[in-house]
């Protein structure tokens, strides 16, 4: 008997034309674009923080960090505000699209990827969606820069 899920709810989002997503479990909310207030001295993917609901909050640019080109703000962009390994943190990403059941039948984790923060491929009807490991992005992106630093910028 597998203790896998049958299926695990995901948030769907647009960088350039390719769609990704990231466990709902770690989703706090889905926001427009707040104003941002630059930190000098940070990681080229840190743009900054935003205030929240009292809190303030370090946004990174998950665009950057995927494809290497810098986010432009338009009418669709969003931040996904996640919460990390107790932290919390912004992504600036183009769209937020959907919420969805994946079914575990339907990803795959190819052999060659050299990425470890994509721990699969969710190939649904005419969509293949690139599934992400938070915390390891951000060790991958960041390096040496732990999250409580990131978030002690704040």
């Amino acid at each position: 008997m597998s203790n896998q899920p049958a299926s695990q709810k995901e948030i769907i989002f647009r960088i350039d034309r390719e769609e990704y997503a990231i466990s709902v479990m770690e989703v706090v909310s889905i926001e427009k674009p707040h104003e941002l207030t630059p930190v000098p001295k940070q990681n080229p993917y840190v743009l900054g923080v935003i205030h929240l609901r009292g809190q303030v909050v370090p946004i990174i640019d998950l665009r950057k960090i995927l494809n290497e080109s810098a986010s432009t703000v338009t009418d669709s962009t969003r931040y996904i505000i996640a919460s990390v390994a107790g932290q919390v943190i912004g992504f600036v990403v183009d769209a937020a699209t959907d919420i969805l059941d994946v079914p575990a039948s339907t990803i795959q984790k190819p052999a060659l990827f050299s990425k470890d923060f994509i721990y699969g491929i969710a190939k649904l009807e005419d969509r293949m969606i690139v599934l992400l490991d938070i915390p390891r992005l951000l060790e991958s992106a960041l390096g040496d820069i732990s999250l409580s630093e990131i978030t002690s910028i704040a």
